[in-house]
Order: structure tokens, then sequence, then C-alpha cells
């Protein structure tokens, strides 16, 4: 653990945080997930066909795809 020595003011913390948050988040988002056509399992997105928030809680509301599917689908 590298110990606090630099004081910060709060909204740069919060910048720092939340961009480390973010790419752990990604990082364990590739790690666990993978392309539902290629298997790809890097720089997944996620893809909503239909994106009314009633069929939200509904299986198949969205889709984890890889740039390409994803790029492949929407045009």
């Amino acid at each position: 653990m590298i110990p606090k020595h630099t004081k910060l003011p709060p909204s740069t913390y919060k910048r720092i945080h939340s961009t480390l948050r973010a790419r752990l988040h990604k990082e364990a988002f590739d790690a666990y997930f993978a392309c539902k056509h290629s298997g790809a399992p890097q720089n997944l997105q996620i893809h909503i066909p239909n994106c009314d928030p009633k069929l939200a809680h509904l299986p198949g509301f969205f889709d984890i795809l890889c740039p390409k599917c994803h790029k492949r689908i929407r045009t």
C-alpha cells in the first residue's frame, strides 16, 4: 500500500478515483464475459436492441458484443 503524502483537492481525488474505478470495472467485465457472437474476450460492449425500461428485467434485454459484432448489428 502506498502511504498518503499528498493533499489533493476533493475534486481531483474524485476524478482519479472514478477513472480507476471505471478501469477496474472494465477489466473485470472483460475477464468475465465474451462476445455472444464471436467469443472475443476484449473491448466488450453492451448492445441493447430495445431500450424500453419496462423490459430491463427480462432475459435477453441486452447482449455482450465485441466492437466488430456490435458495428455489424447496428448497420
